[in-house]
C-alpha cells in the first residue's frame, strides 16, 4: 500500500466512518484509530449528523434494535420480568437503576434462555459483553449536546510480560491495547488477575523498540518502522516498574467490579511508572502518538 493510498483511506474514513471499523494509521495495521477515541473526529461526526448525514447514528440504532429483539428474564424477591438485552444495558448505564438492580439487590438473577432458567447472578457480571457495551457508549457519545473531551488515543496489540518477583507465580502475558500521550490501557485475562492482588513487586516488559526508532523519524517513515508483527518480534524489551500495585492506581480497583471475569482493562498513566523508568517509556510513546495526532489532524482538515 503506497503512502498516497493510505492517505486516501484516512480521508475516506474521516468522511464516512463506520461504527465498529478502525482506521489503519500505518499500512501494516499495527496502529489503528477509532472515531470514538478522538474528540476532534467525534465533533465532525456530530456536525454531519446535524446536517442530515446520519450514517453512523443509523448504524448504531440498527444494532440497538437487534438487541431489543433478544429476550432477557430477570428475577428477584419482588417477582420476575421479561425484558430485552437493550433494556438490560440501559438499566446498567442508568445510575438510579444501576444502584437498585446491580448494587443493592444481591439476589437478582437473570437468564438468556427462559423464565425458568438457567440463571446467573446479575452482580457476577458474567453476562456483560464489552462489544455490546461499546454500542451504547457510541450512542451516548453522539447524543450528548457537547462533545466530551477524549484525548487522541490509538489501538495497538503489544505483548506485555508481567513478572512477580516476590512470589513463585508464573509470568502473566498481558496486552497493551491502547496508547495515548497520557499513558496506556492494559488487557489482562480474567484467570490471571488474582496474581496481581497477591504480589507487591511486579516488573513489566514490552517491545517498545519501534516507538524508540520512530521517535527520531518523520511520520513518512512510520510505515517502514511499524511493519506487520513488529511488536511480537524478539527484540530487546524495555523493563519498567510501577510506584505501587497496578490495581491500586487511578480507578483500576473499582473498575474490576464491572468486568465479566473473562478479561480486565486497567489504565496506566505515565506518572504511575517508577521515576527511574518513566522517561524511557513516556518519551518515545508520547512522541509517536503526538506525531500520529498531527498527521490525523492534517487529514481531518482535508476531509472537511
Amino acid at each position: 500500500m503506497s503512502t498516497k493510498v493510505l492517505d486516501d483511506k484516512v480521508i475516506q474514513y474521516f468522511k464516512k466512518p463506520r461504527v465498529f471499523d478502525e482506521l489503519n494509521l500505518v499500512k501494516s495495521g499495527e496502529i489503528k484509530l477509532h472515531w470514538a477515541n478522538w474528540d476532534k473526529l467525534l465533533q465532525k461526526i456530530k456536525a454531519k449528523s446535524m446536517d442530515g448525514h446520519q450514517l453512523t447514528a443509523q448504524e448504531i440504532e440498527q444494532k440497538l434494535e437487534e438487541y431489543e429483539n433478544i429476550p432477557v428474564w430477570i428475577i428477584n424477591k419482588q417477582g420476575s420480568i421479561e425484558t430485552s438485552l437493550r433494556e438490560l444495558y440501559d438499566y446498567f448505564l442508568d445510575p438510579r437503576m444501576k444502584e437498585l438492580w446491580f448494587e443493592l439487590n444481591e439476589e437478582t438473577l437473570l437468564s438468556f434462555k427462559s423464565g425458568s432458567g438457567p440463571f446467573i447472578r446479575l452482580q457476577s457480571m458474567r453476562w456483560f459483553d464489552f462489544e455490546v457495551y461499546k454500542t451504547f457508549i457510541f450512542k451516548d457519545l453522539l447524543s450528548k449536546n457537547t462533545v466530551p473531551h477524549r484525548a487522541f488515543r490509538v489501538s495497538v496489540d503489544i505483548p506485555l510480560t508481567c513478572s512477580f518477583k516476590d512470589s513463585i507465580q508464573k509470568d502473566v502475558e498481558a496486552k497493551i491495547v491502547q496508547v495515548s500521550k497520557l499513558g496506556f490501557l492494559i488487557k489482562i485475562e480474567g484467570s490471571d488477575i488474582q496474581k496481581f492482588e497477591c504480589s507487591e513487586e511486579i516488573t513489566y516488559k514490552a517491545n517498545f523498540t519501534p516507538f524508540k526508532t520512530a521517535r527520531s523519524k518523520g511520520i513518512e517513515a512510520f510505515n517502514e518502522v511499524f511493519k506487520k508483527g513488529i511488536f511480537s518480534k524478539s527484540q530487546k524489551k524495555t523493563e519498567f516498574r510501577l510506584k505501587k500495585n497496578i490495581l491500586c492506581v487511578r480507578n483500576n480497583k473499582s473498575n474490576l467490579i464491572f468486568s465479566n471475569g473473562d478479561e480486565y482493562y486497567l489504565f496506566l498513566h505515565f506518572d504511575d511508572i517508577h521515576e527511574m523508568d518513566k522517561k524511557k517509556i513516556k518519551s518515545p510513546l508520547s512522541k509517536v502518538v503526538e506525531s500520529l495526532e498531527d498527521y490525523a489532524t492534517e487529514h481531518l482538515v482535508k476531509a472537511a
